[in-house]
């Protein structure tokens, strides 16, 4: 299934943390939909279903800036939110 939004997005995994020797990204299971634009009840660089984003600057540096890409979208919750903005 093709995900259609009204604002650009990319499927994005949350980062859980840094690893102090290799300043490589711990990433959570999940992957969901992150914002590139604004919505009007949510705002550039936050997912869509609210979840929440617990290191701001690694969230910056690897999922906004970086061109890592999830394959897909597996939040239940993300994918509810984007059939509802159709």
């Amino acid at each position: 299934m093709a995900l259609s939004l009204p604002v650009k997005f990319k499927p994005a995994t949350p980062i859980r943390g840094i690893r102090k020797k290799s300043a490589a990204e711990i990433r959570g299971n999940t992957s969901h939909i992150l914002l590139l634009e604004d919505l009007p009840n949510r705002k550039r660089g936050e997912f869509l279903c609210g979840a929440p984003i617990n290191n701001k600057l690694a969230h910056e540096w690897f999922n906004i800036n970086s061109r890592y890409q999830a394959k897909t979208v597996t939040c239940q919750r993300c994918l509810a939110a984007a059939k509802r903005l159709k």
